[in-house]
Formats: structure tokens, C-alpha cells, sequence
């Protein structure tokens, strides 16, 4: 799977997060397990088999 695609896949998940993301009835701390579990998780997976350039790690950190 391509760096643009897991960008993609976790672009998606961010967004299907997004009630959660405006509620008030969840905590800080649970907003940024919930980002950590779900999102970055879904960004990195098979990340260490990825053959990265500077361009892609600058794609990573900005997302």
C-alpha cells in the first residue's frame, strides 16, 4: 500500500471521528486516545516495510 493511500485511510477515519472530535461530552484525554488508537494507527500500519523519501516523511508530519 502507498504512503498517499494510508494518508487517504486515515484522512477518512479522522472524518468519520468528527462528532466525537465537536462533542464536549469527551474529555481531552479521551479525544487523543481515540486519535492515537484509531488514526495514527491506521496511518502507520505496515509502515516498517515502507521505502520513504523526504517527501513522504515531510507528507507524514503535516498530516
Amino acid at each position: 500500500m502507498s504512503i498517499k493511500n494510508r494518508l487517504a485511510k486515515s484522512n477518512n477515519a479522522f472524518a468519520r471521528l468528527r462528532p466525537a472530535w465537536k462533542s464536549n461530552s469527551y474529555s481531552k484525554e479521551t479525544k487523543l486516545k481515540l486519535y492515537n488508537s484509531v488514526v495514527e494507527a491506521t496511518l502507520m500500519f505496515g509502515s516498517g516495510c515502507w521505502g520513504m523519501c523526504e517527501s513522504d516523511r515531510k507528507c507524514l508530519n503535516t498530516f
